[in-house]
C-alpha cells in the first residue's frame, strides 16, 4: 500500500502472512499459438513497527492486499506471467493509501 522508501526508520520489525490459493487450470483458453495455462490468487497482510526504541517517532502500519497471476504460453515454448494486484496501507490518524501492481514476466 506504500511506495518504496516511503516509511523512513532507524529500526523496524515486520510480520507478514500470505495465503496462496491453489491455481485453477484451464483446459481450453486461447489458441494453439497463444493460450492460458492457469491463474492463481494470493492474499497477504503485513504489520510494520518502526522506531520502537524512540518514543516520539514510533509508527505502526498495516497493509492488506491481493494479487492475481495468469500464466500464458506463447508458441508452446515461452511462458509469460501477467500479475495484477493491489494493496492498501493503514495507519492511525492518516489517510488510507492504495497502491496498484501490474507486472509482465517473460520466461
Amino acid at each position: 500500500g506504500l511506495g518504496i522508501n516511503e516509511v523512513p526508520a532507524r529500526t523496524f520489525a515486520r510480520a507478514q502472512v500470505e495465503w496462496t490459493l491453489p491455481p485453477v487450470f484451464f483446459r481450453r483458453l486461447g489458441r494453439p499459438a497463444f493460450f492460458a495455462n492457469w491463474t492463481g490468487l494470493s492474499l497477504f497482510s503485513t504489520v510494520l513497527a518502526t522506531d520502537f526504541d524512540r518514543r516520539g517517532e514510533r509508527r505502526l502500519l498495516g497493509n492488506l492486499g491481493a494479487q492475481v497471476d495468469l500464466r500464458l504460453t506463447l508458441l508452446s515454448y515461452n511462458p509469460i506471467t501477467l500479475s495484477l494486484g493491489g494493496a492498501l496501507a493503514v495507519e492511525r490518524h492518516r489517510q488510507v493509501q492504495w497502491q496498484w501492481l501490474a507486472s509482465l514476466r517473460v520466461m
